[in-house]
């Protein structure tokens, strides 16, 4: 009777452990990736980073229909707030590390800045540079 209990006892403690440990670890940055953003965490995150490069696009749209910025600058700006959402989508796809992350949000300031850049220049025909 005694080897029975032992035996079943053993068998219920690997059955209850078993779906614990098939689900893998959490480092509280993302299933078993070290260091990254990865799921679940950067949902929020990535929702952000689209909020905020929906928004730029919003001002340069805005910025062109105003006649603030020339058609070659908003070309340009489009061209580049283009680019950094790929390169969001792409970063995402195994999780936005740290280096990413903070990658990502230097380029949306740095468009956020070559927007008001642009529409302060006076320019409205798209040269640069000296008379």
């Amino acid at each position: 009777m005694r080897k029975l209990l032992i035996s079943a006892a053993v068998a219920s403690a690997a059955v209850i452990a078993m779906p614990a440990s098939a689900q893998g670890y959490y480092d509280g940055q993302g299933y078993g990736q070290r260091g990254n953003y990865g799921y679940p965490g950067d949902r929020g995150l990535m929702q952000r980073f689209h909020q905020q490069i929906s928004q730029l696009e919003q001002r340069i749209e805005r910025s062109a229909q105003r006649r603030a910025i020339s058609p070659r600058e908003y070309r340009a700006l489009r061209e580049h707030a283009a680019n950094l959402r790929q390169r969001l989508n792409r970063f995402a796809r195994n999780g936005l590390s740290r280096g990413e992350v903070q990658d990502i949000s230097d380029r949306i300031d740095n468009l956020r800045d070559r927007i008001r850049d642009e529409r302060r220049d006076g320019r409205r025909d798209g040269r640069r540079g000296g008379w």
